[in-house]
């Protein structure tokens, strides 16, 4: 399995337009569409009928339009945030991506009002590629620390 971090040279994170690889699908929907917010150019890199499990849902969000309207929020709700890739992982038509995301809480996120408060979280995306789209995503974020972080959870302040 092909490990790609964020100094490898195996993957420079150029798109030379002709590497349409899981691996590039993936670094392209991190780094254009989650850290640079271009929610515009989504559907370059995931499906329309995307399905996509979060945290904290007992239902999946479905389709390109659901899967954009929850990064917008997100965004509006850490403003700056930023998306680093730690380790990029693929495997056939599955790639994991293991990110830091940061920002300033300055809306409302998980039911908690804006704070002001830095965030630093760990996620871990799970995407399944199929004919150079996202057809799948699995999010897993530490909610727990995340809420802490906000004051709304255990070790808040």
């Amino acid at each position: 399995m092909p490990h790609i971090g964020p100094d490898s040279d195996e993957d420079s994170g150029q798109d030379s337009g002709q590497d349409t690889g899981p691996a590039l699908i993936a670094r392209r929907f991190v780094e254009e569409v989650l850290d640079a917010g271009k929610l515009d150019t989504a559907g370059q890199v995931v499906s329309p009928g995307v399905v996509v499990h979060v945290p904290a849902s007992d239902e999946p969000l479905r389709g390109l339009d659901a899967l954009t309207a929850y990064i917008a929020g997100f965004r509006l709700a850490l403003p700056d945030v930023a998306f680093q890739i730690d380790d990029l992982l693929a495997d056939g038509d599955r790639v994991a991506v293991r990110l830091t995301v940061t920002g300033t809480h300055e809306g409302e996120l998980l039911g908690v009002a804006p704070t002001g408060r830095r965030i630093s979280v760990g996620e871990v995306l799970i995407l399944r590629i199929d004919d150079g789209l996202i057809v799948e995503d699995w999010v897993q974020v530490d909610l727990l620390g995340l809420l802490a972080q906000l004051g709304a959870g255990p070790g808040g302040h």
